[in-house]
C-alpha cells in the first residue's frame, strides 16, 4: 500500500515538474519579441524639396479651379495634377493617417521619460517628439550609465493595445539615422510586470511587434464605469552605437489594437 502511494507521488511530483518546466521554457522562448513586419523609409532632402513644389504647384491649381478657372477647361496636365493632390497632407514627415483608427478611441493620456537632451536652439529633444507621428522630430537622450525609459500612461477607458510600432533613431536622413545611438533591446513591462523583449533591426524602419493583448476588458467598460488606469514602460537595455554614442535617439512610437470605433 505505501509503495504505491510512493510510486503515486513519484508520479505527481514528475508532471508537476515536467509542466513547471514545459511553462517556463515556453516563456523564456516568447520573451523574445521580433518584428513581424517593417516599413523601409526612404526619406531624403531631394524628395523634400519635390514633395513641397508639387503642393506649391497643386495650390495653385486649386486657387485657379476656385476662383478664374473651370473644372471643365483644365488641359490634361493639369487635370492629372489636380487629381494627385492630396488635400490632407502638407508635411513631408507626416505619418498620422487621416481616416479614423484606434486612435479615434482612445490612446496614452500621458508621457514620461527618464531624460532628455538638452534642447537646441532650433531643436526640441524631448518624449512628446516620440509620439507626434513626425518623423523629423527625435526623442534624444543620454546613453550612459542609467537605463534610459519612457512610460505612456493610459486611462482606463483606453481602447486595448495589442500591436506596437516603433521607429528607431533619427531617420530624416541617411545620414542622420547613424549619427545617434539605436535601440537595440527593449525590455516592456505592463504595470510594472515584464512582458517581453523587443528585438529591433538596425533597419531605418518602423518596426511593428505582437505584444499580447493588453488594456481593460471591453465588457467592464459599460456605464462609465472606472476599472483602473494602465501603463506601459520601456526600457532601452542594449543599443546599435552611433558616431555620438552617448546619446540614443528614437523617432516615434504608436500604437494599434482592439475595440476600434467604426
Amino acid at each position: 500500500m505505501n509503495q504505491k502511494v510512493n510510486n503515486n507521488t513519484c508520479i505527481l511530483y514528475f508532471f508537476i515538474c515536467f509542466c513547471l518546466y514545459n511553462h517556463c521554457f515556453s516563456q523564456t522562448l516568447n520573451s523574445l519579441i521580433y518584428p513581424f513586419k517593417t516599413d523601409t523609409i526612404f526619406y531624403s532632402k531631394e524628395k523634400e524639396e519635390q514633395f513641397y513644389n508639387k503642393i506649391k504647384d497643386c495650390d495653385s491649381i486649386l486657387n485657379a479651379v476656385n476662383t478664374e478657372k473651370k473644372y471643365e477647361s483644365l488641359n490634361r496636365e493639369e487635370m492629372k495634377l489636380l487629381t494627385s493632390c492630396d488635400q490632407e497632407i502638407f508635411e513631408y514627415y507626416d505619418v498620422s493617417s487621416k481616416q479614423c483608427n484606434w486612435y479615434c478611441a482612445g490612446g496614452p493620456d500621458t508621457l514620461l521619460a527618464s531624460s532628455k537632451k538638452k534642447n537646441s536652439r532650433r531643436h526640441y529633444f524631448g518624449v512628446s517628439n516620440i509620439h507626434d507621428f513626425m518623423h523629423n522630430s527625435i526623442w534624444l537622450t543620454k546613453y550612459q550609465k542609467k537605463v534610459p525609459w519612457i512610460t505612456f500612461l493610459f486611462s482606463y477607458y483606453s481602447p486595448r493595445v495589442t500591436t506596437i510600432a516603433i521607429t528607431n533613431g533619427d531617420v530624416s536622413t541617411e545620414k542622420r539615422y547613424k549619427h545617434y545611438s539605436r535601440a537595440k533591446t527593449i525590455e516592456i513591462s505592463y504595470n510594472d510586470t515584464v512582458i517581453g523583449f523587443i528585438q529591433l533591426l538596425d533597419l531605418r524602419s518602423t518596426q511593428y511587434f505582437e505584444i499580447g493583448v493588453l488594456g481593460n476588458k471591453k465588457d467592464l467598460l459599460q456605464n462609465d464605469k472606472e476599472v483602473g488606469t494602465w501603463e506601459l514602460r520601456l526600457k532601452v537595455l542594449d543599443v546599435y552605437q552611433g558616431k555620438k554614442k552617448n546619446f540614443l535617439a528614437m523617432t516615434d512610437i504608436f500604437f494599434d489594437g482592439l475595440d476600434l470605433i467604426h
